[in-house]
């Protein structure tokens, strides 16, 4: 059958269909197979610098297919550099809510390795580099190619998402390409309500307020099936609940389960499209994106850390313009590249002020990557370390909301960490702190069943705070219990002079950490 196929191929038989866009590499593959197998053999290894090139050279080939003429002349490759070399262009745009990198990086997904070999991919792009990485500012971001500083969400809060001052990639592509239908079904229904519709209810020509990733998946195979929609947006809500139930770890069994369910239904999402493809005429052009608006850690995203802040990235497409490989390890890319690029895909002009570049087409040059601004400290009100132990402001309770213990007391928790012993990491009152080395600031809690929890720190920006922290009033100062007198701490070996403490203006730590 092999055989069959490529001859018809080779004959440009005239009842023979030409290959389409999404399976051209197979075909184009099994041609060479068939013509090798028919000549004499040659023994000599190919080089490895050819093995590199061979995927290029197949989409080269395929595109050679597609423009031959009937009666079997091979015409020249299509140009990578005309942006219009098609005449029709379609996007699915996937986003996974709170996939973590290395989880998305280590576990059998197969489906997220097609998009990986289809196109250009990274597991270490970043997100916007102000705000925490809350779905809020992170959905913001991506979707318009800006950090917060323009689009203004800087929470999740429904008027806060509803401040968003930039367009979106759906109304930009909308209003940038005449006659472009554009639809959206979502699990996170904020997407849609305070951020698509209600910055403008005629971007959407179909919308679905999905109860479950699953809901949302079988919308989204019914609209590619229909061929009625040039650019629909698939948002997946499930990975991020598994995390912030069971922890953001690739190792745990809830949410690797769920991240694996996510790569069975992109892999449905993939296989409707390439279904549709064979059935396209060839001058139809896919584009897919799949990336997240933050990592996780724990069970929460906001600490100001690699676990929240680098993300999976995916561009994947039958044009030959878009390039097979991964990004340099010097631009890895930011999911504010979404927009840019896929403007650039439509051939739209791009934005001159956006923070996001086009990623992985061969036919724009990415300018280097900004040097990040430095962090402004302003420790009473937020942390510009990763670890958070600059923090000295007056957050009290816990990221899951509990009351945190104070440090001078050793009920209903007896501990060692105490002012007396770490008389320099600022253990004032019950206020969140990290004296010890943790990933990030933390408090014991007051409820006897859970000893120490970690605490949702703001991180400084560039010019300070950026956002007000919640605060909780100070734990009044308990009277120890007559009967279960405190310990007496062991001290340091060794306890320096105290000098003369002045925390906004100057340190007194050799590391700066206070």
């Amino acid at each position: 059958k092999v055989q069959a196929q490529a001859k018809r191929l080779t004959m440009k038989s005239p009842t023979a269909p030409p290959p389409s866009p999404l399976v051209f590499l197979l075909l184009a593959a099994l041609q060479s197979v068939v013509t090798v197998a028919s000549t004499e053999c040659d023994p000599t290894t190919p080089s490895l610098a050819s093995l590199v090139s061979f995927t290029d050279d197949l989409r080269g080939a395929a595109a050679a297919y597609a423009s031959s003429s009937a009666d079997g002349t091979i015409a020249c490759p299509a140009d990578p550099n005309n942006v219009f070399g098609r005449s029709h262009q379609r996007v699915l745009l996937l986003g996974i809510d709170g996939l973590r990198a290395d989880a998305a990086a280590m576990l059998p997904l197969p489906n997220l390795h097609r998009l990986s070999t289809m196109g250009t991919s990274t597991y270490w792009a970043s997100v916007q580099t102000t705000e925490i990485a809350v779905s809020g500012p992170g959905w913001a971001s991506l979707l318009t190619g800006h950090e917060p500083t323009d689009h203004l969400v800087n929470s999740n809060g429904q008027a806060d998402m509803r401040e968003i001052a930039e367009p979106t990639i759906l109304k930009a592509a909308k209003d940038a390409v005449s006659g472009l239908k554009v639809a959206a079904t979502v699990t996170w229904h904020p997407l849609i309500n305070d951020f698509i519709d209600h910055q403008d209810p005629t971007t959407l020509d179909a919308r679905h307020l999905a109860n479950s990733d699953e809901e949302a998946t079988e919308q989204a195979l019914e609209w590619i099936q229909s061929d009625e929609y040039d650019f629909i947006f698939v948002d997946m809500d499930e990975c991020d609940g598994a995390g912030h139930s069971h922890g953001f770890d690739g190792y745990a069994n809830e949410y690797s389960e769920a991240v694996m369910e996510m790569d069975k239904r992109v892999g449905r999402l993939l296989d409707a499209v390439v279904q549709k493809s064979q059935k396209d005429d060839q001058d139809v052009e896919y584009l897919i994106v799949l990336t997240t608006d933050h990592g996780g850690e724990g069970t929460s995203h906001s600490a100001y850390n690699a676990y929240n802040r680098r993300i999976p990235f995916f561009v994947a497409s039958n044009s030959n313009r878009v390039a097979i490989g991964t990004m340099p390890p010097e631009d890895t890319g930011s999911h504010m590249d979404v927009f840019p690029t896929i403007l650039h895909f439509l051939g739209a002009p791009i934005p001159n002020d956006l923070e996001g570049q086009v990623f992985g087409f061969k036919d724009y040059v990415r300018a280097s990557p900004p040097t990040p601004a430095p962090c402004v400290p302003d420790p009473t009100s937020c942390s510009c370390l990763d670890d958070q132990s600059d923090y000295r402001g007056t957050i009290a309770e816990t990221e899951t909301g509990k009351t945190c213990m104070r440090w001078d007391v050793q009920d209903p928790h007896s501990h060692s960490r105490t002012p007396a012993n770490y008389p320099d990491s600022g253990l004032e009152n019950n206020f969140c702190r990290n004296p010890d080395g943790e990933p990030r600031a933390w408090c014991y809690t007051t409820d006897p069943e859970s000893r120490f929890e970690f605490c949702d720190i703001p991180q400084c920006g560039s010019t300070g705070s950026t956002s007000s922290p919640t605060t909780t009033p100070p734990a009044p100062t308990p009277t120890p219990p007559e009967s279960t007198p405190a310990p007496t701490p062991t001290p340091p070996e060794s306890t320096p002079a105290p000098s003369t403490v002045n925390l906004p203006d100057c340190t007194c730590l050799d590391d700066q950490s206070d």
